[in-house]
């Protein structure tokens, strides 16, 4: 058995196969859910995104994209927009649906990521239980295919991404190799982390305060052998937030008035300090979300996994770790490196989830489809410690039996959930429709299916007439112009 888990355990093959079954079980989700759902703001993004104006003039355009909550994440809005479009030209084609293609391509690719990256990272941990841990990842409702923000999907990216290239970056700080491409890709994948959404805003910061941390204690760390690329890392990851300021506060609001004459307000932004520290909504949305991966429930069930498989984790990772005496101080032993990165991205995950708590409460709600969308950052990034507690602690037998029963139930649970065994209607589709919601979107779908009907006769659907006639490319109202409903919307406010 040690000599087996001590060979190479993939290759780019190995990982191919596994995204395309995970590219299967997402078409089979798209089939199953019979067009999909959309959230109720989504039919607002919907109608922005199809009505025509010029594409920099639509994704500039917070007061439509963002109901006024002012966040420079026009690379998310540019993803919508193409979402937007693919379900029109369906649509236009007699195929309803309100699916998104740029999360099921993102879905897609972050398993890629996360099977090449574990393969290359941890060359002696056995691939089929790199390949189980995307399978679960994939049936976990967070990875959605519903039509309503690239976001969260996109973050999830480009944040396995740049955990990846750390990761092997780390390996070759240790190596005293050539790094320059790595840098490169590091580099890139930690700006387009910073333009995605504003919680892949706060992991860059989150990076780039790490780098100044390890600089602190180079000069008594004797296992980097290359500090000077430490420093070159570092500065390029400050860079990247400092840009990210310049572009929130300057460039963007710029942009803006230029496309659109009015000035975003900035109040969305505004935090007080001590909401940062209300850790009774972080800790709820961080633990039951978490729990929810490997045993399919949240509130409180979701909440004691979580707890205990975090525990579980955090003693993998530290398994590894032993007294040191006498060398150049607790940097000489790298050995604690991957439990104390991992506390301190837990207390960064969990000031993070604070905010969103205070911003937006609706994310604590249980069966929210927004529950599922702002976990999908969060699923990744555990998903990438897991692979680092497997890699340490897989060779040992009690820990191997433990993590492969962990697993199984984790997948068992999510297969449940996915396709319950009684036959009852799938646990993700139920939240999705039994909802108030619900009789809007099959009402929608019926009206786009048939053109001869008059959607007058659906009381749901009056307020949402301008956007079935745009969907069935009929022109708009006279008095329902984009300009004066885009005014309108706005409060008002008119520069």
């Amino acid at each position: 058995m040690t000599n087996r888990l001590s060979k190479p355990s993939g290759s780019l093959a190995d990982s191919l196969l596994v995204t395309l079954a995970a590219a299967m079980i997402l078409f089979l989700r798209m089939l199953y859910c019979d067009g999909g759902a959309i959230h109720p703001e989504a039919y607002s993004f919907l109608r922005v995104y199809t009505e025509g104006r010029p594409f920099w003039a639509t994704i500039y355009n917070p007061a439509f994209n963002d109901w006024i909550m002012y966040q420079p994440r026009e690379l998310s809005y540019c993803f919508d927009y193409l979402d937007a479009q693919f379900i029109a030209w369906s649509i236009h084609c007699g195929l309803v649906h309100f699916y998104s293609l740029s999360c099921l391509l993102f879905a897609c690719g972050t398993v890629f990521l996360q099977q090449y990256g574990a393969r290359k990272c941890f060359p002696n941990l056995d691939g089929r239980i790199i390949s189980l841990i995307s399978l679960i990842y994939v049936l976990f409702p967070v990875t959605s295919v519903t039509y309503y923000r690239s976001a969260k999907p996109l973050t999830a990216f480009f944040l396995t991404a740049s955990c990846f290239l750390i990761l092997l970056l780390f390996r070759r700080l240790h190596d005293g190799g050539r790094c320059r491409l790595l840098l490169l890709l590091l580099f890139f994948s930690l700006f387009f982390l910073m333009m995605a959404d504003r919680q892949g805003a706060f992991f860059t910061a989150v990076f780039a305060a790490l780098s100044g941390l390890l600089l602190m204690g180079v000069s008594r760390s004797g296992y980097i052998r290359c500090p000077g690329l430490l420093l070159k890392t570092a500065l390029f990851s400050w860079g990247i937030v400092l840009f990210g300021m310049l572009y929130n506060l300057i460039l963007s609001p710029y942009l803006v008035y230029r496309l659109n004459g009015y000035v975003p307000d900035f109040d969305y932004q505004y935090t007080g300090s001590g909401d940062v520290f209300q850790f009774e909504g972080g800790l709820e949305f961080v633990f039951s979300n978490l729990g929810r991966f490997f045993c399919g429930s949240g509130g409180w069930m979701g909440i004691v996994a979580g707890v205990l498989v975090m525990g579980i984790l955090l003693a993998a990772l530290a398994s590894r770790v032993r007294r040191r005496v006498g060398g150049f101080g607790w940097l000489a032993d790298m050995r604690l490196a991957a439990p104390l990165v991992f506390l301190y991205s837990g207390a960064a995950l969990t000031a993070c989830a604070n905010v969103m708590a205070v911003k937006c409460p609706p994310i604590l709600v249980e069966r929210d489809l927004l529950n599922g969308s702002y976990a999908t950052p969060m699923t990744a990034l555990m998903i990438v410690f897991l692979l680092i507690g497997l890699n340490q602690t897989f060779r040992n037998r009690r820990w191997r039996i433990l993590w492969t029963v962990l697993l199984t139930c984790s997948l068992l649970c999510q297969l449940e959930e996915y396709c319950p065994w009684g036959g009852e209607t799938p646990a993700f589709l139920d939240s999705t429709f039994d909802t108030s919601y619900g009789p809007e979107v099959r009402a929608m779908k019926r009206l786009l299916a048939d053109p001869s009907a008059e959607f007058r006769t659906y009381p749901l659907m009056y307020r949402n007439m301008l956007l079935l006639r745009q969907m069935r490319g009929l022109p708009a109202f006279e008095d329902e112009s984009r300009v004066y409903y885009y005014l309108r919307l706005y409060r008002g406010k008119r520069i």
